[in-house]
């Protein structure tokens, strides 16, 4: 992902919180030390879980 980066030279990215084999706050941490471009931040839920009224 770092490689691509540099290679393509985005003006921005969308990092999700889901990435299957890497941890994303070591992504994120990794683009900090190499750019200054803007992150958002993504995470998504499969499902919605009921709750009871108190």
């Amino acid at each position: 992902m770092l490689r691509a980066l540099n290679e393509y030279r985005p003006d921005s990215l969308i990092l999700s919180l889901r990435l299957p084999g890497l941890d994303p706050w070591e992504v994120l941490s990794r683009v900090r030390n190499i750019s200054d471009l803007p992150i958002a931040v993504r995470t998504w839920s499969t499902g919605c879980r009921k709750r009871s009224a108190p």
